[in-house]
């Protein structure tokens, strides 16, 4: 479905391909090694910064035609989980 390739945010090296059921699954690994002392960082989400190489993305990837109400579901569930991890509430 995409892949192989490596994330920009985390540098693994990553493929996704679906499921006999149609559920999408990412296979990565992972060459970082972090501690306590990382700076966590933020980057704007968008097509062209999912990957520092590999193959372009697939609209099967990306999904052909979210809708409005989903979006809105799935920023308000971010910005719910962000406000709570900030707070220490891991949990929530």
């Amino acid at each position: 479905m995409w892949g192989i390739g490596r994330h920009i945010q985390g540098s693994q090296i990553f493929d996704h391909w679906r499921d006999p059921d149609r559920l999408m699954v990412e296979h990565f690994a992972d060459g970082d090694l972090l501690d306590c002392t990382a700076e966590p960082g933020w980057a704007p989400m968008s097509a062209s910064g999912l990957a520092q190489w590999g193959p372009p993305v697939t609209r099967d990837f990306l999904g052909t035609n979210p809708s409005p109400a989903l979006l809105r579901g799935v920023v308000t569930a971010l910005a719910k989980r962000t406000r709570s991890m900030s707070r220490g509430c891991w949990d929530r």
